[in-house]
């Protein structure tokens, strides 16, 4: 993807962005809805970040470090277990309006043929790739924001007549 075609705002989040990763592996595990409580006791015992739980209405879904998950999941039952998952963080605050981030993101890695599993928290943006990907999807991005540094984009320009007609004009 070329980074000219983005639009200067998000050109500048891009080249604003530092990757983050604690290069721990995760468990991507799906449970029925009947496991919620002891779910939820698990989450009370972790001691480190990074963790989420999803719970809709036909799963409950947790991502977790899988040493926490295998420590702390014995007794669950009706589970499916993806394991070797890695996480990378954008670790740049973003609006909650900010729009094509992650779109980006999604593109940059699907023209390189690899899966994300996008999440979101309230001000930071996450995905996770597979182990064996990760490597390549850390490039992949890495890559695209070294390009959005070097371009030099002009900071936005007030007109000196705001109005579309060329007359006196408010704001």
């Amino acid at each position: 993807m070329d980074p000219n075609t983005l639009s200067p705002d998000l050109r500048r989040l891009f080249s604003g962005v530092e990757l983050y990763t604690d290069h721990r592996p995760y468990a991507l595990v799906s449970l029925p809805r009947d496991q919620m409580r002891p779910v939820t006791i698990l989450f009370g015992g972790l001691a480190d970040p990074f963790a989420a739980l999803i719970v809709d209405k036909a799963e409950i879904t947790v991502l977790m470090h899988e040493l926490d998950w295998s420590l702390g999941s014995r007794g669950l039952t009706g589970m499916r277990v993806e394991n070797d998952f890695r996480l990378i963080t954008f670790d740049l605050v973003l609006d909650l309006d900010t729009v094509g981030f992650i779109a980006v993101v999604s593109r940059l890695l699907a023209e390189a043929d690899l899966s994300l599993l996008p999440l979101a928290a309230y001000s930071r943006d996450h995905i996770f790739v597979r182990g064996r990907d990760f490597a390549r999807a850390w490039k992949v991005l890495s890559d695209f924001i070294a390009e959005c540094k070097q371009i030099k984009d002009e900071p936005p320009t007030l007109r000196s007549d705001p109005s579309p007609s060329g007359g006196a004009g408010g704001r």
